[in-house]
């Protein structure tokens, strides 16, 4: 009997030594506390249905579902798979012309963007490099692609670019940038996350973190052309809204509205000026083209 505990002890204190002594995928992204920026950002392994993208004529949804990527007819139950591959696929994004998805492959330890013709269901690496990419977004004419990438730095920073023979030749969205005050979490390098376009393509929104200690930061935008970010929204640490807005750590999109003159960011619709904020707790929402209704997760 105490040979069979001896034998269990030796080999649960082994168990613990290999778990402890297992190396760490994604390794090429340089960001302190793997813990919180692999549970927050990256995309995570399900069963169910996860970043959903309309088509641009609002009828369909693209979506992603246990490591493919499925197209739905929002008036339907009858669901599409489109990709299936040695990868895990993820963060699907309608291109303008409703001809292609870009979106998100992981394998063999990376991040890759692929593009999908939604006809023929071949798929085409345009990344490279082996960095961690993730939030591809088209742009409203469909020529560029904004995105958010480990590459040069280590740090997730937006890249934006187009795609020329078959690969997409992107530049940074602006200059790396080290914090003034201490950070524990995510490190002296700002990041970019969740770019989202404005209407007219001149411009994003997305979240960053200049001298911010805790969380992942607040929103901004800045035009693509000269990177002056200017802030939209934030939170006061003691949880009270700015007149400004609210911290975002999810998908933005931008989107204007008639009714209230307003702008809609992601969980958030700013209204006008002097009247309350309807905060709406929804995650990853999105506008159908041309206005309501949303999608949700």
């Amino acid at each position: 009997m105490l040979k069979k505990i001896s034998s269990l002890a030796i080999l649960i204190l082994t168990f613990i030594t290999t778990e402890a002594q297992r190396e760490l995928a994604l390794k090429q992204v340089n960001v302190p506390h793997h813990y919180y920026w692999r549970e927050m950002y990256v995309p995570q392994l399900t069963t169910g249905p996860s970043s959903v993208s309309w088509s641009p004529d609002g009828t369909h949804v693209a979506y992603a579902m246990a490591g493919s990527i499925w197209i739905q007819d929002v008036n339907g139950t009858a669901s599409v798979q489109l990709t299936d591959s040695r990868g895990y696929d993820y963060q699907p994004d309608w291109s303008p012309d409703g001809k292609t998805i870009v979106f998100v492959r992981y394998e063999q330890d990376a991040m890759q963007l692929h593009l999908l013709n939604i006809e023929t269901k071949s798929t085409k690496q345009i990344t490279s490099g082996g960095d961690v990419n993730v939030d591809p977004r088209f742009s409203p004419d469909g020529t560029r692609i904004a995105y958010v990438s480990t590459r040069t730095t280590g740090n997730f920073r937006i890249w934006i670019g187009s795609i020329v023979n078959n690969v997409l030749e992107s530049q940074p969205l602006s200059s790396p940038r080290k914090t003034e005050i201490p950070r524990y979490y995510y490190g002296e390098q700002d990041h970019q996350l969740s770019p989202s376009w404005s209407p007219d393509g001149k411009s994003l929104v997305f979240v960053t973190n200049p001298d911010v200690l805790h969380g992942s930061g607040n929103i901004y935008s800045s035009r693509v052309d000269h990177y002056n970010p200017v802030l939209c929204a934030m939170k006061k640490p003691t949880g009270e809204l700015l007149p400004i807005g609210l911290r975002m750590e999810v998908v933005l999109f931008i989107h204007p509205t008639s009714a209230d003159n307003g702008i809609s960011f992601g969980l958030l619709r700013l209204l006008k000026k002097d009247t309350p904020f309807n905060l709406v707790m929804e995650i990853l929402m999105r506008h159908e083209p041309g206005g309501l209704p949303m999608v949700r997760i």
